[in-house]
């Protein structure tokens, strides 16, 4: 499939399958983790959101973290750790028209 017709959902698996030769069977969970955990996110607040290209800064990530930020219970240290460092992995799979300017 290709990359413009595959889902988000696929984009991120096929994304965590290629860290795979490079990281540890624990940090490839972590990362699937909140991989379903931020789909799941997108998908019920932006149900318009289909394609990667669609993804920008504001408002998705920013409502995302906030999102985080609110839960109740709070999230630990290291839960809340492991989901921004595992955003910031997603964010090397962004499409290049995804430039800095247009993140901000």
């Amino acid at each position: 499939m290709s990359p413009s017709k595959a889902s988000l959902d696929q984009i991120f698996e096929s994304y965590i399958r290629s860290l795979a030769v490079a990281h540890q069977p624990g940090t490839l969970k972590a990362y699937r983790v909140v991989a379903r955990r931020f789909l799941r996110y997108l998908h019920h607040a932006f149900p318009q959101l289909r394609r990667l290209a669609q993804l920008r800064r504001d408002p998705h990530l920013l409502s995302w973290f906030r999102c985080l930020c609110e839960q109740d219970p709070p999230l630990c240290n290291h839960t809340r750790r492991q989901h921004l460092v595992s955003s910031a992995v997603y964010w090397r799979i962004w499409p290049a028209t995804a430039t800095p300017s247009r993140l901000a």
